[in-house]
């Protein structure tokens, strides 16, 4: 067993050392220090010194060499066993002073209990290397150098843990930025920001939600994050949060809100987990997107293309109405023709033409709401549009409510003005009547006569001049309005209804389509008693018949040649015949691409083209455009039931003209006489072609 000094300043290393070296059968001797070493040392001398370097009042170097240069002690052997001075130079300072290893931190325990033994075992044997001699000025050189290299080397340490320092300090800074930025962020976001904790309890909320809900911060602080919604909203609510927290990812959905005036908001929520550096759950993050107003846009945009879908389907319908209309109008006036004047089979005919005469109309009205075209005023019956709104009324009402026209009038009464928004603007005065008489039932009457509004009476109504007008009063039994109210019920958006049963729209529409006709609208109501709304509309000069009723004789007719197109071999038919009967050579085909072979196969045999817009695989607006690039002056008439590229007022480049079907005898038969004359005016000045060019 051997006697072994240990010179160590940390505890720790003392300890661990005196428990290996003890547990191989060795006597251990502990020194804090050098100086405690080196007295321990001379009190009784060890077989060996095992000594850190690095050590308070002496280091391992001086223990060294006090060692050495002491007779008793000098035959000591010395190991170095360091961690703090491992520079290569450092252990040849080490060696220089006698020592008989440099032994650097940390060793494996058998590592460096062979090393001791090989030691002891050397020193046993008398084979041990004799110690350097080192002269006082070289050690206290060496020994500055390795001072000045230990001091290096901590400065760099020093200056690294620094840098260290200052990045972290760069590092908190930029996180404090980024923190001031993301709070800035959430004050400032359009959306609205919830921090609740695990709870559910609110712990902050953002402007936006302060805003959008009418609730501070200070009434949200403490409370639950649901707590402007009904309980079993609420319970939703909570539920959400749940499903977060027990799959940590984030989830989405709406949610209903009740404002601190209890109006009802939408949100668009996604709610999120919060974790610590632990991973724990210490809360929640809400982004709440006030969707309200987008709903009442969806809305909207579901009800603007329910009506562009009603307007393509009652364009596809108008296009095959007009289409059979055609060949009524075509056999009638044909038939017409065959009989005497006054007869009844003449009176018959005519009451037919009447009819089709009102259904063109109606297609024509039907036509204006599918196009969604700028509205035109033409000459319109009041009379036959109170009558058609009359039917479609009586199907609507409930038994309670009995309807009453007292139409005082002649058989007609003309107004300059859009059939359609005449339609929508009685439509919605009787509709509003209906309305305030849902619960009571009662009576909507519908009154119309002429009257002549003198100097006086127009002051009484500033949109209005003296003249002759239709006055057209709507009246109901029910529930009236106060003056209050009355005074109010043509502004935009101002309802007495509830919420859901209308807009606010109604009567601001009646209004804004009255003036726009050049007339005016008043109303006289009482609470308990029902109310009146008189319209005033200008009277409109016409002359009285139908295009039809002129007289058939004085038609001009020809003998030019024509190429008929219609893929309705009835139309086709019906054209071919009415133009025969005023003189004209008639070719007809059923398709475009037929019409086009047959022009190709002779392009001069033909003095103009009728050909229908609408058929399969070539268009009557394709086929023209063919045919112009073959025969360039060739006049063409474009006929359409109703196609979205084809207006009546818009010039068709290389048409001459453009017919709405239905199509009567003397509208085909103008029409193809004024085409021809004004081609043969332009041939006669030797312009051939000039419209095309």
């Amino acid at each position: 067993m051997s006697r072994i000094l240990i010179a160590d300043d940390v505890e720790e290393n003392r300890y661990m050392l005196q428990m290996l070296l003890t547990g191989h059968g060795h006597e251990v001797l502990v020194a804090r220090n050098g100086a405690e070493a080196l007295g321990m040392a001379r009190a009784g001398k060890p077989d060996l010194i095992l000594s850190d370097v690095l050590m308070p009042q002496m280091d391992g170097f001086e223990l060294c060499r006090q060692c050495k240069c002491d007779d008793d002690l000098a035959g000591v052997p010395f190991v170095f066993y360091t961690a703090t001075y491992t520079d290569p130079k450092d252990r040849d300072f080490g060696l220089s002073l006698g020592a008989d290893r440099y032994l650097v931190k940390p060793l494996e325990p058998d590592c460096l209990m062979r090393l001791i033994r090989e030691i002891l075992d050397l020193d046993r044997g008398g084979v041990r290397e004799p110690g350097g001699d080192v002269e006082e000025a070289d050690y206290l050189r060496s020994h500055n150098e390795a001072l000045i290299r230990k001091l290096e080397a901590k400065m760099a340490q020093l200056e690294e843990a620094n840098g260290r320092l200052r990045q972290e300090v760069e590092e908190r800074r930029q996180a404090e930025t980024r923190l001031q930025r993301l709070h800035a962020a959430m004050e400032n976001a359009v959306e609205c920001v919830v921090i609740s904790d695990v709870f559910g309890t609110v712990e902050y909320v953002n402007p936006a939600f302060e805003k959008s809900t009418g609730f501070s911060r200070y009434e949200m602080t403490g409370r639950s994050a649901g707590r402007g919604e009904s309980a079993g909203e609420e319970e939703e609510f909570l539920r959400r949060l749940w499903n977060v927290s027990r799959t940590g990812g984030a989830e989405r959905g709406q949610l209903q809100y009740s404002r601190a005036d209890g109006q009802r908001i939408e949100f668009e929520t996604v709610v999120s987990p919060i974790f610590d550096a632990d991973g724990e759950l210490t809360g929640y993050v809400s982004i709440l997107r006030d969707i309200t107003e987008k709903r009442k846009m969806e809305e909207q945009l579901r009800q603007a293309q329910k009506m562009e879908a009603i307007g393509t389907l009652a364009g596809g319908i108008a296009h095959d109405f007009n289409n059979i209309l055609s060949i009524i109008f075509g056999y009638v006036d044909l038939l017409s023709a065959e009989v005497d004047e006054g007869s009844d089979a003449w009176q018959n005919l005519r009451a037919v033409l009447t009819a089709c005469d009102r259904a063109r109309n109606l297609v024509g009205q039907i036509l204006t709401f599918s196009r969604k075209a700028e509205r035109m005023l033409v000459p319109t019956d009041l009379c036959m549009l109170l009558k058609e709104d009359a039917k479609l009324l009586r199907a609507a009402l409930p038994s309670t409510i009995q309807i009453r026209m007292r139409l005082g009038t002649p058989e007609e009464a003309m107004v300059l003005g859009d059939p359609v928004q005449l339609h929508q603007m009685i439509l919605n005065l009787a509709t509003n009547a209906l309305h305030s008489m849902r619960q009571r039932g009662g009576l909507l009457e519908v009154a119309l006569r002429e009257v002549e509004v003198g100097e006086q009476e127009a002051q009484r109504h500033p949109d209005l001049a003296a003249g002759r007008f239709w006055l057209l009063a709507v009246s109901d039994t029910g529930t009236g309005m106060d003056e209050a109210t009355a005074a109010r019920i043509f502004e935009p958006f101002f309802t007495t209804k509830t919420p859901g049963e209308g807009t606010g729209l109604g009567l601001s529409v009646v209004h804004g389509i009255v003036q726009g006709h050049g007339g005016a609208i008043a109303v006289d109501s009482e609470v308990g008693r029902g109310s009146t709304f008189s319209v005033y509309l200008p009277v409109a000069e016409t002359e009285g018949l139908p295009a039809w009723e002129n007289d058939r004789a004085s038609l001009p007719g020809g003998s030019e040649r024509i190429l008929f197109v219609d893929d309705e071999v009835r139309v086709a038919d019906v054209g071919e015949r009415m133009l025969r009967r005023f003189g004209y050579q008639v070719t007809t085909d059923l398709s475009g691409v037929a019409a086009l072979e047959t022009f190709r196969a002779n392009p001069f045999a033909f003095d103009l083209v009728i050909t229908d817009q609408t058929m399969p695989y070539l268009t009557g607006r394709d086929l023209a455009v063919e045919i112009l690039g073959i025969r360039p002056d060739l006049p063409i008439i474009l006929c359409t039931g109703f196609s979205p590229d084809v207006q009546e007022e818009e010039a068709v480049p290389g048409i001459r003209k453009v017919l709405i079907k239905p199509l009567s005898m003397k509208r085909l038969v103008l029409a193809v006489r004024e085409v021809l004359d004004e081609q043969a005016r332009k041939a006669s000045r030797g312009r051939p072609g000039e419209a095309d060019r």
